[in-house]
């Protein structure tokens, strides 16, 4: 069994890891909430393939913490109070996270509703302008009978 100085050393180096990976993660929604606005799809697609490593990674650190705190725990020695510190401040910047992540899906779900209805009406215009070429030309046959 790992001593509990090492334990909450490598629990604390897991930790810190976490918190800058959520840190990175918010600063990649506040850019994605921008190109949202600016409806920039090809930033907008490599968000998505970034945001799906970031996801990745800050599973496997939870992976690798759950044990390593459950170990330390149940350990008979004094616990490092800095510790619970850092774990809160993980808490609320996750709960940041996830708040700005909900916020830009409805700002991207509406950004793309309103690209589809402008994509109707350009469609629509499109078909009623080809109609008219055609029902509106007056018939001009020319006789070569003779």
């Amino acid at each position: 069994m790992l001593q509990p100085e090492i334990l909450a050393k490598r629990i604390r180096a897991n930790l810190v890891e976490q918190k800058e990976k959520l840190e990175d993660y918010l600063k990649l929604l506040d850019q994605q909430e921008i190109d949202i606005n600016t409806r920039n799809a090809d930033k907008l697609l490599s968000h998505a393939k970034v945001e799906k490593d970031v996801v990745k990674e800050l599973s496997q650190l939870k992976i690798i913490l759950e044990p390593l705190e459950k170990m330390y725990r149940n350990s008979a020695y004094k616990k490092d109070e800095a510790l619970q510190g850092l774990k809160e401040s993980i808490e609320r910047l996750s709960e940041n996270v996830q708040k700005k992540a909900v916020s830009n899906a409805d700002n991207l779900t509406s950004t793309l509703d309103e690209i589809q209805k402008q994509i109707k009406q350009v469609r629509s215009k499109k078909m009623v302008n080809t109609n008219k070429v055609y029902s509106d030309a007056a018939p001009r046959m020319l006789n070569i009978n003779g």
